[in-house]
């Protein structure tokens, strides 16, 4: 029926149709260029290049107890952070925004300006940025060792992590591209997603994704561990013993129990991280055939997702 009584539940698959109309609709309230996104990805290979970083990596010692979780929205992220909040030593603190703030706080003329210049300045910069971040988050671990920050936008700092947090755990959650970018464009987001309500804009942006990782994986090897969305769901145990080991965390029963866990969840995943492990939208895209042909021809899919 066209007209309910009751709030729709996360359950429910709409049809493409009404999908298409919901995204032209919200699309249609902004501007957006993927070649904006170009250049902003661009720069950030720029501004941590592998000769930039040989300079800037090392400089900082200082310990850091969190753990980043990130990756693109709808990857798995709330669930990952879930399953590391469900154990005792750890807080689930949800997406904090005091990472990307910092070119705010120290005044710089633009996000890109602060990146660009990061690798001339000192460590002792760089180790105050790190202190920055600490000391605006540190007051959330409500006495726990570990404090996770899950905001998937994050995938875009990595390199920024990499030098004021040295010590800190990255955690980038991956998803077939399809299955993700169909999630996403499912999705009605409260923040800027401008990306998010076109198909094809959706499977560029994804793409850029997908390129800046690569990039991390060439001038970060080893620096962050890898978890994909599908293997966990049909492999929970043994790739929550893997996560939490790379966490250094002991293993507790409590995290295969994530979904018991009451700590409050606020984005669009809410409803998921209520329930127990499942596979059920792994290939939920296939459902939709060539109502996503505009993903289907534009999103790039890596090797280990090929058929």
């Amino acid at each position: 029926p066209i007209y309910r009584s009751h709030q729709p539940t996360q359950r429910e698959h709409p049809p493409i149709c009404h999908l298409d109309m919901a995204n032209n609709l919200r699309r249609s309230s902004f501007k957006y260029s993927t070649q904006e996104s170009i250049k902003f990805f661009e720069m950030l290979k720029r501004a941590y290049s592998k000769d930039n970083l040989e300079q800037m990596l090392g400089q900082v010692t200082s310990p850091s107890n969190n753990i980043f979780i990130l990756g693109m929205p709808r990857s798995g992220t709330s669930l990952v952070e879930q399953i590391i909040a469900s154990h005792s030593d750890v807080y689930g603190a949800g997406e904090l925004s005091a990472l990307r703030g910092s070119w705010r706080k120290e005044k710089a003329a633009s996000e890109s300006k602060f990146h660009l210049q990061l690798n001339k300045k000192n460590a002792n910069y760089w180790a105050a940025l790190g202190d920055q971040y600490m000391e605006s988050v540190n007051q959330l671990k409500h006495g726990q060792t570990w404090l996770t920050d899950k905001m998937p936008h994050n995938f875009l700092l990595l390199g920024f992590i990499a030098v004021t947090l040295p010590n800190a755990k990255i955690v980038h959650c991956k998803r077939h591209p399809m299955a993700n970018c169909l999630s996403i464009y499912k999705a009605n987001f409260s923040g800027s997603h401008n990306y998010a309500y076109n198909q094809q804009e959706l499977a560029e942006y994804h793409n850029l994704y997908e390129g800046l990782m690569d990039h991390w994986r060439q001038v970060l090897p080893g620096r962050f561990y890898e978890i994909k969305y599908e293997e966990l769901t049909s492999n929970q145990e043994q790739e929550t013993r893997k996560l939490l080991e790379y966490c250094e965390l002991p293993w507790e029963d409590a995290c295969l129990d994530f979904h018991k866990n009451k700590r409050a969840v606020k984005t669009a995943s809410a409803y998921q991280v209520r329930q127990s492990m499942h596979t059920k939208s792994v290939d939920l895209w296939k459902r939709y055939g060539d109502g996503l042909k505009p993903l289907i021809d534009n999103l790039y899919i890596p090797e280990e997702y090929q058929d």
